[in-house]
């Protein structure tokens, strides 16, 4: 155990923080639940919700149900925001600093492992499951087949069976927030199901952000 390296916390990257849960408590107002990812947060700061930009007030931080002064990568929190109403909030929506906030988007290019006994094509709609994002997706485009070592070993391909390793595009139906997981590995995996899981993912490429 001595020798396991303690990882780092992402203090330095902008504030990043899904949405678990929103309640709204009398006496208190509107509060959101979730794991900070990155950055930190203190009270007084003001936040940006993505995916629609709304701004909010974070007037106090609760950690295990005490008060804290600041909220660092890895804590599970409770925010009790000012400036927005729980009609504004739900879960799969990002908090972030509103001088940096988070990126938005509806297509981005993945790398991904099919690990179901289905065949997909091109214009399959699953549902993907991105940090606590829940939402229909097509596949737009099958780009490659792959190896296990990332090569390309065929372009363009009719389908995806299970075992396949393959590069594509995907389209959500509403605006996501997700980034490359080189750049942010929490916030760059996903989960493809229909009813059952289909396949597992990361993103290479975002093609559009605002």
């Amino acid at each position: 155990m001595d020798s396991i390296a303690v990882p780092t916390r992402s203090t330095e990257k902008s504030l990043c923080m899904p949405i678990h849960h929103a309640y709204k408590i009398g006496g208190i107002g509107t509060v959101v639940c979730g794991i900070i990812q990155s950055g930190t947060l203190q009270p007084g700061q003001m936040v940006s919700i993505a995916p629609f930009g709304l701004k909010a007030e974070c007037k106090s931080i609760e950690l295990n149900w005490d008060r804290v002064s600041i909220a660092l990568p890895g804590d599970e929190v409770g925010i009790n925001l000012k400036g927005v109403s729980i009609q504004d909030v739900r879960r799969g929506y990002v908090i972030g600093d509103a001088k940096d906030p988070p990126k938005v988007t509806t297509k981005f290019q993945a790398r991904i492992i099919v690990i179901a006994p289905s065949e997909i094509h091109q214009g399959y709609q699953p549902v993907i499951d991105c940090h606590t994002s829940h939402m229909t997706c097509t596949l737009t485009k099958l780009v490659s087949k792959l190896d296990r070592s990332g090569n390309v070993i065929e372009n363009d391909p009719k389908s995806l069976k299970m075992r396949d390793f393959a590069m594509i595009e995907i389209e959500t139906w509403r605006p996501i927030v997700t980034e490359k997981y080189q750049d942010h590995q929490s916030m760059g995996r996903f989960i493809l199901r229909d009813g059952k899981v289909i396949a597992v993912g990361v993103v290479e490429c975002i093609l559009n952000a605002w």
